[in-house]
């Protein structure tokens, strides 16, 4: 069992790393092409709006809040429940990144797929305990509900990606049913 000062500094050290991996994915960016170029070399009918990426500074910035109070807070008895689950998101996070400016579509949606698992784990952890504080009311389950919300949209996003990478057309069903 992990003690909760090291799973403060796990927290930290994995969101700092997504942070870094995100920031260089598009600044440098990585392999050539920023993320939102990636996603328009897979045309379909299911990626969001370019707008809708402005969701991500909101979660960077909840999940921010989340390590600083994680720190501010004697107890916190939610970075227990929360385990390494969110060390493992930030992790898988920062690799798909580097999956996806890769090309490797396949590897991406598995990686993706354990940033939703574990987000889930997450959101399931946090839910346990009816009684929550001020600060996991307002700000921790909050961060992770809404960082749970935009991944599962990016998972079918992800998943109609490896389609159209893999050449399915949709066959007899329309674009927009499809």
């Amino acid at each position: 069992m992990t003690s909760t000062n090291s799973l403060r500094w796990l927290n930290l050290l994995g969101l700092v790393i997504a942070l870094v991996l995100n920031s260089l994915a598009n600044g440098l960016p990585l392999n050539g092409k920023t993320t939102g170029e990636l996603s328009d070399m897979y045309p379909n009918l299911f990626v969001p709006a370019g707008f809708t990426f402005g969701i991500w500074a909101l979660i960077y910035l909840m999940l921010i809040g989340v390590v600083i109070v994680q720190f501010r807070s004697s107890s916190a008895p939610w970075v227990k429940r929360i385990g390494l689950w969110f060390f493992i998101s930030c992790l898988a996070n920062a690799s798909w990144i580097v999956a996806w400016h890769y090309l490797q579509v396949r590897l991406s949606l598995l990686i993706m797929l354990l940033i939703l698992g574990s987000l889930l784990l997450i959101f399931l952890r946090l839910r346990t305990v009816a009684a929550a504080d001020g600060i996991e009311r307002w700000l921790v389950r909050p961060a992770f509900s809404v960082y749970l919300g935009w991944i599962s949209v990016a998972t079918v996003a992800n998943v109609t990606t490896l389609l159209v990478d893999e050449g399915f057309d949709g066959g007899a069903l329309s674009p927009v049913v499809w």
